[in-house]
């Protein structure tokens, strides 16, 4: 139902007011950065799961021809969200009339963009000469245009940090796309029930986000479109970065999938998605705590730093131990979850493990920048790091597979990361020595238990796969509990954590 302008009720309004939430900020965010992480752990769980049946189910190649479809459908979808989900989140005042109009105009931006990638379906199946590759293409074209219909319902419980609802709509939605993707794939269908993952999870996540939100926009004649300019500028810049560092991101992708063929292609996708699970299920929701934090932060300096410090070290605790396994552990994970078909994916998935271990601190240094309203220095950060990129899978490319994934994780640890440091400490209230320290803290445990963790294989020796990953785990988890309890805050946070789960 779409509702008239002088049929709004007050609640509709009252969707947007955030003045209640600068009473408890700072609890408030560590309270939903818990929350967020326990979602996290159950959707880590599941996509696991899902992810290991689907690699039994269907060969690396037939991976290898929806993977080639995946850059263009990631690159659409998120552009035609063009950055309106941060834009509602960061205003410090937004109205039922502006929400609306940024609502139809992500309605047709994803349109748009969904017609394009039908029109894009027989070039793409030409250009890497694979006649399978078009039809995945027209079945994905809808998955944009769903994904830009949900943007601001989701932006409305970002704003408001209804953490509970929010991340419990990205559970149910990411378990019935599993779930049908497994049903089709013990049918036969084989790479179709890839495709069907992906296409049903944002046709889930819609209908259960209009549920929940009970939010209805008015009628694209009562919408705001002049007051929306501002949030359309701040938007733009955010698209147009994002685009860049899409675009970098699956190059990779681009390029194995048109010189090294199908099987390769399925070998990097599928290396790629393990290593980048704990930024999708844990690192990326847990924006839906600290941006809309940071955001109302910035006009005090201590909270804002507090608040960053608290995202980075807390972020953390998950992502360091999770990257350390797949930098060490990479030939058990390949062989447990994927099987021996896919053992041509180890080497590459230990090198993607420097994804995981900087996840922390690359999403906490972009959210500080966005939330001081600098989605143009973001947009400059990303053109640099694309031109560095470019040339390091240039220059690996000469190396084979491998070696353009080793020059690409090269260079994001001494070059992007340091250059995105340099960046936050110039344009955000935080100094140089507090992002020293987090850098240390993290840098420091995470080559220690990397250490740790090689060491203790070289004293067990060959194991068995499922034997050689749980000792593994026990050294990441002993390193990890040791880094808690040399923490004071960390030991407290565990402490209400634990009698947050004892309460319910």
């Amino acid at each position: 139902m779409i509702l008239k302008k002088d049929q709004q009720p007050q609640s509709q309004d009252a969707l947007f007011d955030t003045a209640h939430l600068r009473a408890d900020l700072n609890k408030r965010a560590g309270r939903g950065a818990r929350l967020v992480l326990t979602f996290a752990v159950a959707k880590f769980a599941f996509q696991l799961i899902t992810t290991a049946m689907l690699a039994r189910l269907i060969s690396p190649a037939e991976h290898g021809v929806v993977a080639m479809a995946l850059p263009a459908i990631i690159i659409a979808t998120s552009v035609s969200e063009f950055g309106l989900v941060e834009a509602v989140i960061q205003k410090e005042k937004m109205t039922q009339s502006v929400a609306s109009a940024l609502f139809w105009i992500n309605a047709c931006i994803g349109f748009a963009f969904a017609v394009l990638i039908t029109l894009l379906a027989g070039p793409a199946a030409q250009y890497y000469g694979d006649d399978r590759v078009g039809p995945v293409f027209l079945a994905l074209a809808p998955t944009v245009f769903f994904a830009a219909l949900g943007a601001q319902y989701v932006a409305i419980l970002r704003r408001q940090m209804r953490v509970r609802e929010a991340e419990t709509v990205t559970f149910v939605a990411t378990v019935g796309a599993g779930i049908t993707a497994v049903g089709l794939a013990l049918g036969g269908f084989s790479y179709w029930a890839i495709a069907a993952q992906i296409l049903v999870q944002p046709v889930f996540a819609f209908g259960l986000l209009v549920n929940r939100t009970r939010w209805r926009p008015v009628r694209p004649g009562s919408a705001g479109f002049a007051e929306a300019r501002g949030s359309l500028r701040f938007g733009g810049v955010l698209a147009l970065s994002r685009l860049i560092s899409l675009m970098t991101q699956n190059l990779g992708l681009f390029i194995v999938g048109r010189v090294f063929g199908t099987a390769d292609a399925g070998l990097y996708y599928r290396a790629w998605t393990l290593a980048n699970l704990p930024q999708q299920r844990a690192v990326s929701p847990l924006s839906s705590v600290f941006f809309p934090a940071l955001s109302r932060a910035t006009q005090d300096p201590r909270l804002f730093a507090d608040v960053v410090m608290r995202a980075a070290t807390r972020i953390s605790l998950l992502t360091v131990p999770i990257g350390v396994l797949i930098c060490t552990a990479s030939d058990e994970i390949v062989l447990i979850l994927l099987g021996a078909d896919w053992t041509g994916a180890s080497p590459i998935l230990a090198w993607f493990g420097i994804l995981t271990l900087q996840a922390g601190l690359n999403h906490v240094m972009q959210w500080s920048l966005l939330a001081v309203g600098r989605p143009a220095t973001i947009l400059r950060y990303r053109i640099f790091a694309a031109g560095a990129v470019i040339v390091a899978l240039l220059i690996g490319l000469q190396f084979g597979l491998v070696g353009m994934v080793q020059a690409y994780m090269i260079t994001m640890i001494i070059v992007m990361l340091p250059s995105l440091a340099w960046l936050v400490v110039k344009h955000t209230p935080l100094q140089g020595q507090q992002l020293v320290r987090l850098f240390l803290q993290d840098g420091l445990f995470a080559l220690a238990a990397i250490a740790a963790v090689l060491g203790f294989q070289s004293l067990w020796g060959i194991a068995p796969p499922i034997v050689g990953f749980l000792l593994s785990l026990a050294v990441a988890l002993s390193c990890l509990v040791v880094r808690v309890c040399l923490s004071r805050e960390l030991r407290q946070d565990c402490k209400s954590w634990a009698a947050n789960l004892r309460n319910r």
